[in-house]
């Protein structure tokens, strides 16, 4: 037992919304959370039991103030659980997910598996889902589709060289939302050096499409 350590982790979903289950994806690094991945690679088990003590939750569930809008959420890494909640709520308020698209940004494609049921809703309720890969692999091509990749037949998945444009990225979802006439909510969740291209790309872009409403909502991992 380790009773003196605190750990924050991002809920993906709740007992409410997942048959009883609460459940939380965070990465094995040091300290409790390699001690936990090593718990589970020895018991040679799919699964373990341990004792936890849940305090919180802290802040409050995603918000939209305009739900009727177009949502674009780009995570990095881990941050996926926080920009996924959004789409979570979104469907729960009834509103249409099949507007709304859905971009992740990580380095490896072997991170879809344990991720691979949030995407397939995704695509299921009619979200546009694209998978940007910023490392590129000895023997693959340039862009794939999903129909190559075992966990998901549908997604769209490009490889890139380096870190996405993220200033070109934004600029080309709010010149789609004006020119569908359609208010946009950017949802972003990553590093703190991601967050900072994005908050300034949304900043410094938003005045070209002076005829939609142009909403920002940051997650961020902090203690």
């Amino acid at each position: 037992y380790y009773p003196w350590q605190s750990h924050p982790f991002t809920l993906l979903t709740t007992p409410e919304h997942d048959d009883g289950y609460l459940v939380a994806y965070f990465k094995a690094k040091k300290g409790i959370t390699k001690l936990l991945l090593e718990k589970l690679l020895f018991s040679t088990k799919s699964a373990v039991n341990i004792r936890v003590l849940i305090e919180g939750p802290y802040g409050a569930n995603p918000h939209l103030e305009q739900p009727n809008s177009k949502l674009v959420g780009v995570a990095a890494g881990l941050g996926v659980t926080a920009i996924y909640s959004y789409f979570s709520q979104l469907a729960k308020a009834q509103n249409i997910v099949a507007r709304s698209k859905f971009i992740w940004i990580l380095r490896n494609t072997d991170h879809l598996s344990w991720f691979s049921n949030e995407l397939d809703w995704l695509k299921s309720e009619g979200c546009n889902v694209t998978i940007l890969r910023t490392k590129r692999y000895l023997g693959e091509s340039s862009s794939y589709s999903g129909s190559e990749h075992p966990f998901n037949k549908e997604l769209c998945i490009q490889n890139i060289d380096g870190r996405p444009d993220l200033d070109q990225l934004v600029l080309e979802e709010l010149i789609t939302a004006s020119k569908e006439g359609d208010d946009i909510v950017i949802a972003t969740c990553g590093p703190h050096s991601f967050n900072y291209e994005m908050r300034t790309a949304v900043s410094e872009n938003m005045s070209k499409v002076p005829a939609i409403n142009v909403d920002f909502k940051e997650e961020s991992f902090t203690w």
